[in-house]
């Protein structure tokens, strides 16, 4: 996608990638929650609104994406690693600014006894409508080391690259986020797949 930026808190070593590409629950069991603090911003009805349809919303405004695994639409999904003591939390947002802005935020939560390492591993995110500008490839993921005991939290934002934004592109679109290959100690942690749906403004609910 316009490559996501990616920042990480204590990261030992920048990533030598710009990417503009481009979420609590038990650790025995994947789970998701909503907060309801993400900005929603609806659109006041006005004479003639219903011939003119909804107008689009104002630059900058923010929305969320839902994730949708493990059966339920959440705006923070939380899962852990299948043999490891290490937790994952995945939300995103999005909002428009001369074409779409993405922001996604991974915290990983080491709660074993060996160090995590993410700099082996590497991150994809793959848009079904949005032309990110290292949208389907995999990039490295930055040198960021987490203590036994420690969480930190993982940054990656990405602009569409584009000379017409339009917010045509929301509808029926989808957005895929892929961790593979980071490592506790020695041992290789597993693939983590994450779908997210964005909230729609330009579709009106009932009584809107």
């Amino acid at each position: 996608m316009p490559g996501p930026g990616v920042s990480g808190a204590g990261m030992r070593t920048a990533l030598p990638v710009t990417v503009v590409f481009v979420i609590a629950a038990a650790l025995a069991a994947a789970g998701c929650s909503s907060s309801g603090e993400t900005a929603r911003t609806r659109f006041p009805a006005t004479p003639g609104a219903e011939e003119r349809g909804p107008e689009a919303p104002a630059p900058g405004t923010s929305f969320a994406y839902l994730a949708q695994n493990e059966g339920c639409r959440c705006e923070e999904y939380t899962v852990p690693d299948k043999k490891f003591p290490v937790r994952y939390s995945f939300r995103a947002t999005y909002r428009m600014e001369s074409g779409f802005i993405t922001s996604i935020r991974i915290t990983f939560e080491n709660r074993g006894r060996d160090t995590m390492f993410l700099d082996p591993g590497s991150v994809m995110v793959s848009s079904r409508n949005i032309g990110y500008q290292f949208n389907n490839m995999f990039l490295p993921l930055p040198d960021l080391v987490i203590p036994p005991g420690d969480s930190e939290d993982l940054d990656l934002d990405g602009k569409e690259v584009t000379d017409a934004p339009t917010w045509n592109k929301i509808a029926g679109e989808q957005l895929t986020l892929t961790l593979k290959g980071m490592r506790m100690g020695e041992n290789v942690l597993g693939t983590q797949v994450v779908t997210f749906v964005p909230e729609n403004p330009m579709l009106r609910e009932p009584g809107e």
